[in-house]
């Protein structure tokens, strides 16, 4: 197999013939990538049931590609560089990821396709980057519970807790809630002075329900503050 074909399909397996058995395609950005049906069926609710309708169903000889294997077409806004992420995950080639922005991407393509295994090392992730998240924004001068690195390469935006308490929230990932409600809470303690009633409060609270937190969150982060 050609060295730049083996780089493209690196979240396969090492042995070429394991290449060859792939018996579907997934199409993203216009990109062809190949995967076994099985794999992605095991780890997916939603291929699981799209294979096993396109394999009985009056559809199936309209989904083959030229060379004679299922392929299915993924939505515009969904990358291939995430698609291959997703499967070296699947594949078990991935068992740790590398940055929030890469959990941010799976976290989505889980929710998306059906795939607890996605949310799993998201989280996992998540928690592990706990003392980086910061709810309120770190000033100029003072970095609260992001660091100074973060805010200056740019992986600021993904470390929002308030954005991951509403994720955690809606997909029931327990830790990372408890984690996200922690952070919140420091944030929130180190910047009133003490007054529950101050205007910064008023909009700590609606920027957790801007970001989709549940009310039991938001009551649990401000019961802790005022007691």
């Amino acid at each position: 197999m050609p060295e730049e074909s083996q780089q493209v399909l690196r979240y396969l397996p090492e042995r070429a013939e394991y290449a060859e058995l792939c018996d579907i395609t997934l199409t993203a950005e216009g990109q062809n990538i190949p995967a076994h049906g099985a794999v992605i069926a095991l780890h997916s609710g939603f291929f699981c049931n799209m294979l096993a309708d396109l394999r009985s169903g009056d559809c199936k000889h309209e989904s083959l590609g030229a060379d004679g294997k299922l392929c299915i077409k993924l939505d515009d806004h969904v990358s291939a560089e995430d698609t291959r992420l997703m499967l070296a995950i699947m594949y078990g080639q991935i068992l740790q990821l590398k940055s929030a922005q890469e959990a941010w991407a799976m976290v989505h393509l889980g929710d998306k396709y059906d795939a607890d295994i996605l949310f799993r090392i998201s989280e996992h992730k998540m928690c592990e980057l706990g003392d980086s998240l910061y709810f309120m924004k770190p000033s100029k001068t003072t970095a609260l519970s992001s660091t100074k690195e973060n805010v200056e390469d740019g992986t600021e935006k993904w470390l929002d807790a308030a954005m991951w308490l509403g994720l955690a929230d809606r997909l029931g990932m327990e830790d990372l809630r408890t984690k996200c409600q922690c952070i919140i809470l420091q944030d929130i303690v180190a910047n009133s002075k003490g007054d529950p009633v101050k205007p910064e409060l008023l909009l700590a609270m609606a920027s957790l329900n801007n970001h989709g937190a549940s009310p039991k969150s938001i009551c649990d982060i401000f019961g802790a503050y005022v007691r």
